[in-house]
């Protein structure tokens, strides 16, 4: 397995390992690295500007970011992420300061960034890379000794994984200019959805003229590599991924969330100190421009969606020798279930299979699996069923604009079919008037 290095998988074994298999270990690790997240967001902000307002103001911001809380409780590797980033970061910061740690934690942090993500260790690189040739070019020695540990420690994977054809894989999207130019415009789109407001993107710009005006002096002046480094970062993450991406989706920018949410808590602690209605104001414009109240709502209400409620069905009705297909959302149901259950997202061959007990054919379909699914269904031997609950296309993704925080009723409800014995025949007429989730 090479699309990613294997960090992430070795702590949710151990957790498993530790807590059984079920939800709540799979989320730990995840979950566990968020709430460690929002501590470096706050070491690293007080270590950056040496002003406790700002660290305050910075992790408050990122504990109420609906997209770092989607993202951390995700069981994948977008907590490792954030949380190795600002090691990194805070590592190469104190570096640069001749600080005591520096080289522990920027070898330790990009290390463990490599072995969560291999790509994001050399954004990351190049990051530091650029910042120390602007800000500290008479630490160019240390850097160079930080790098060569990091580069030796990755070097037998880097080798490994260079067996990867990566970009046949994606049908061309890859290091494609015109593709590239677009995914840039996503990006921008989700950064001002999901991380900083347009409405907050002149604020920096604001701030800085009336403390000019004002003759305020800012607690940062001799801090000034802070904000290039913080920008810099986040631009490279930017401009880095477009290329190589196959679509534009917010998890892929998962490591610049706490350097915006940062950025943002800057923008509070300095209005704050202009007038509180100001920051009062900043803070407003995130809680309404992020989905806050549907969040805190999902967690009061429960929200039904096709996923659980298939499982549900599922356990009780189905058979552990069942073979069960699903067109789409098959990955939760391996988990779950101990049937054998085959679908799209998986990838196989159906060819060869003999009709199921079970089809499962979602709103949101996987053409590999279509025909196959209709021909079985069809051939009349499948008894349709109606479960109360909305198929909508997705239910708990970490992106806010497809995640399920109410119950969409608008949605047909959820169709599987179960085999029958003896078949029956399925005239033209009855064929046309199925339901519309499997015409």
């Amino acid at each position: 397995w090479r699309w990613h290095t294997w960090l992430p998988f070795y702590l949710v074994a151990g957790s498993f390992e530790l807590l059984g298999d079920n939800t709540f270990a799979a989320r730990f690790p995840s979950a566990l690295l968020g709430w460690i997240t929002i501590w470096l967001t706050y070491q690293t902000a007080l270590e950056l500007w040496r002003d406790r307002r700002t660290a305050l103001c910075a992790a408050g911001v990122l504990t109420i970011c609906v997209t770092f809380l989607l993202l951390s409780r995700q069981c994948r590797y977008y907590s490792a992420l954030m949380c190795f980033t600002l090691m990194s970061i805070l590592g190469y910061w104190r570096l640069m300061r001749t600080e005591r740690g520096g080289y522990w934690l920027l070898i330790s942090g990009m290390t463990c960034l490599f072995h969560t993500h291999y790509v994001y260790t050399g954004i990351c690189g190049a990051a530091f890379i650029a910042h120390c040739a602007i800000a500290h070019r008479d630490r160019w020695k240390p850097l160079a000794i930080a790098a060569t540990w990091v580069v030796a420690l990755a070097l037998p994977w880097v080798i490994w994984f260079m067996q990867m054809k990566y970009g046949s894989r994606y049908g061309g999207r890859t290091f494609n200019l015109l593709q590239s130019w677009e995914d840039l415009g996503h990006f921008s789109q989700l950064i001002a959805a999901d991380m900083v407001p347009f409405l907050l993107w002149p604020i920096p710009a604001g701030l800085w003229y009336f403390r000019k005006r004002l003759g305020i002096r800012s607690t940062d002046q001799s801090h000034q590599g802070v904000t290039s480094l913080l920008a810099i970062t986040i631009l490279l993450h930017i401009v880095m991924l477009a290329p190589i991406i196959p679509w534009a989706y917010t998890r892929y920018l998962a490591p610049i969330v706490p350097l915006t949410a940062m950025l943002i808590g800057r923008c509070v602690a300095d209005a704050s100190r202009l007038h509180k209605a100001i920051a009062v104001w900043i803070v407003s414009v995130v809680v309404v421009s992020w989905p806050c109240a549907d969040f805190v709502k999902e967690q009061l209400v429960r929200v039904s969606a096709p996923g659980p409620a298939i499982r549900k069905y599922l356990e009780q009705h189905a058979q552990p020798d069942d073979i069960i297909v699903a067109s789409y959302g098959d990955l939760p149901l391996k988990y779950y279930l101990p049937n054998r259950i085959l679908g799209g997202l998986t990838g196989e061959d159906l060819s060869e299979v003999a009709p199921p007990e079970w089809i499962i054919p979602r709103r949101y379909r996987h053409k590999a699996v279509d025909t196959r699914i209709l021909q079985w269904i069809w051939r009349g031997e499948y008894q349709q069923i109606e479960i109360p609950a909305p198929d909508t296309p997705f239910e708990f993704r970490e992106e806010t604009r497809a995640h399920l925080f109410n119950t969409d009723w608008n949605e047909r409800n959820v169709i599987i079919f179960r085999r029958i014995d003896p078949p029956v025949r399925v005239t033209q007429r009855e064929r046309a008037s199925l339901s519309p989730s499997v015409q």
